[in-house]
């Protein structure tokens, strides 16, 4: 679940929260409408995840090393 797009800040402001705790919610939603689906998944992944971050860190710097071109996303 991405947390950092303008979509995601739009919509949180309107119902008066932040990003990550519109997020919270959604990814709760999420989870339980799965398990009601029985829909199993291995790993559910936040962009705020830690273990997102540090593999991203990982492999910019992979990148950074290697001196590839920029990525723009």
């Amino acid at each position: 679940m991405n947390e950092h797009g303008a979509k995601v800040e739009a919509a949180a402001q309107k119902v008066n929260k932040t990003p990550k705790e519109f997020c919270d919610e959604k990814a709760e939603t999420f989870r339980e409408a799965w398990k009601l689906l029985n829909i199993q998944y291995d790993n559910f992944i936040r962009t705020t995840d830690t273990a997102h971050e540090k593999a991203v860190q990982e492999a910019l710097q992979i990148l950074y090393d290697k001196k590839q071109p920029r990525i723009y996303c």
